[in-house]
């Protein structure tokens, strides 16, 4: 067995060597299999078929085995239990891996001692988790959700970028960049590059538009995929979403009042009963940006969500692409009223109205429709590098929107959308490296409790580090970025956990 896994995943190949009788197989689990396989090691992972695997476990298994190697495999299933669901976990034998597959196709298994470290996790699942160093048997459940990393990478790299810009904002909000030098060749590219550094960084709150997108894309998706298994219960739908929305919004408030280092400009009032409720555009003035100026966007998305069964039978019934001009026509004359015939508070604009946003979401609910329908074409646009070149190519025409008032009103939808051509284009290429995407990834999963608890942090910490050095800052953010990532899904993990026991229900929330 000298061939390469991958190459056994695609042939249906099955071996039974003589000592044991141990059958080992690709059969109905492939895409178990191709999952985990993708973010381990070459030669990693096996399928073992089930009456032989009693040599293993003792007791026949209703379901097959997934035979992982990686050293550090209990990281690596934590972050595969995000999309697959995982029933249990048993020992291996060391003696059978050293003598029966070091042969096989899997590297680093001639080990000459037993030396697993045994470590007990209670999971989300309710389950005993029996892990070990260097091997682990995974019993996976049939049913497998399957989820595209490199969207949860862009996601992941979509709140990198609102939280550096909030960081950035307050840190230089009133900065001047040191006088140009041009004086020699390094000058002048550090002159340069600060100028470059500057522009871009300005631009980081078009990352929100690309998460109107991803909503649209992700809630269309989801709910195509519930739909089509049988008929719609809206108030099932409704109920899941409140209860993925609302108590992580409650979560960050609470931590808002109590945690030390956030700022905290105004006082606690009757203002935050609206608050909680997420009724930010009660008063749009005084409660938009109310505590926390970043939860404007909760008050937005529980509007999509309210119209959302509506946006979901004129999707499936006009298409994808007759649906989001409608959905654009609809959105652009809503903002041409509020911005043009009746002008108003800003703050509709932003998303106090939905309405007018409503470009972005549709955009996004075409898009996962598209890639529901035509996987293929619409990775190959937006993973192959045609999706990020038409984004940058299109950036500064859709820049150009800012200066006139009748081209703002399409200037949101233009700069969210080349902004998410450009950050899915990355997000393609950064999936290529297993290791920084699983990391971004594990971000873009957990990037709604991020970004409902990054604002006040960076606020803080940025009006104190006003005078330290611009390279002081970039190593202070990489700090801040890493240490509220994992505050974040922390807190949202916790949350979701907590949710799910409190609130029995026949599918848990997930992140």
């Amino acid at each position: 067995m000298s061939a390469p896994l991958s190459e056994l995943i695609c042939d249906d190949f099955i071996i039974s060597p003589q000592q044991d009788q141990l059958h080992v197989s690709i059969h109905s689990e492939i895409s178990a299999v191709c999952f985990l396989q993708r973010r381990t090691s070459q030669n990693g992972v096996l399928s073992c078929g089930n009456a032989p695997f009693d040599q293993l476990a003792q007791t026949l298994q209703p379901r097959p085995s997934i035979l992982i190697r990686q050293r550090n495999a209990l990281a690596h299933l934590l972050y595969v239990s995000l999309w697959m669901k995982i029933v249990g976990f048993i020992e291996a034998p060391t003696e059978f891996f050293r003598e029966h597959l070091a042969d096989g196709g899997l590297s680093g298994t001639r080990y000459t001692k037993n030396d697993y470290d045994h470590i007990i996790i209670q999971s989300d699942f309710d389950i005993r988790l029996l892990q070990t160093s260097y091997f682990c048997h995974a019993l996976l459940s049939r049913a497998v959700m399957k989820r595209l990393l490199w969207l949860d990478v862009a996601k992941g790299l979509a709140i990198l970028v609102v939280v550096y810009f909030h960081f950035f904002r307050t840190y230089f909000e009133h900065g001047i960049l040191p006088p140009a030098d041009w004086n020699s060749f390094a000058a002048s590219a550090a002159t340069i590059l600060k100028y470059i550094w500057v522009k871009l960084s300005g631009l980081g709150f078009h990352a929100v538009g690309v998460f109107i997108i991803l909503s649209g894309w992700a809630l269309m998706q989801s709910t195509s995929s519930r739909a089509a298994k049988g008929p719609m219960s809206w108030t099932a739908w409704y109920r899941a979403r409140f209860l993925r929305l609302y108590p992580m919004y409650w979560v960050a408030h609470l931590v808002y009042l109590t945690s030390p280092f956030v700022a905290r400009f105004e006082q606690i009032d009757s203002r935050i009963l609206l608050s909680l409720l997420g009724l930010r555009f009660v008063n749009i003035s005084a409660n938009f940006y109310y505590l926390n100026a970043a939860w404007w966007y909760f008050s937005m998305l529980i509007q999509f969500y309210l119209i959302f069964p509506l946006l979901f039978w004129a999707a499936r019934r006009l298409g994808p692409w007759t649906f989001v001009l409608i959905a654009s026509a609809i959105g652009f004359f809503a903002r041409y009223l509020m911005l043009v015939v009746y002008p108003q508070n800003g703050m509709w604009i932003l998303g106090g109205f939905a309405i007018c946003r409503l470009p972005e979401f549709a955009l996004g609910m075409a898009a996962g429709m598209w890639c529901g329908q035509s996987p293929r074409h619409a990775e190959r646009f937006l993973l192959g590098g045609a999706g990020l070149v038409t984004g940058l190519l299109l950036y500064p025409a859709a820049l150009r929107l800012y200066y006139n008032g009748y081209t703002y009103i399409f200037v949101d939808f233009a700069a969210g959308a080349c902004c998410f051509l450009v950050i899915i284009g990355l997000a393609g290429i950064i999936s290529r490296f297993p290791r920084p995407a699983k990391v971004i990834g594990l971000v873009g999963v957990f990037s709604y409790g991020i970004y409902l608890v990054h604002q006040p942090y960076v606020i803080w910490l940025g009006l104190r580090i006003r005078e330290q050095p611009i390279w002081m800052f970039l190593l202070i953010v990489v700090a801040t970025l890493s240490m509220l990532s994992a505050w974040g899904i922390l807190l949202e993990k916790g949350t979701t956990s907590i949710v799910n026991k409190l609130v029995p229900s026949k599918k848990k929330l997930s992140a």
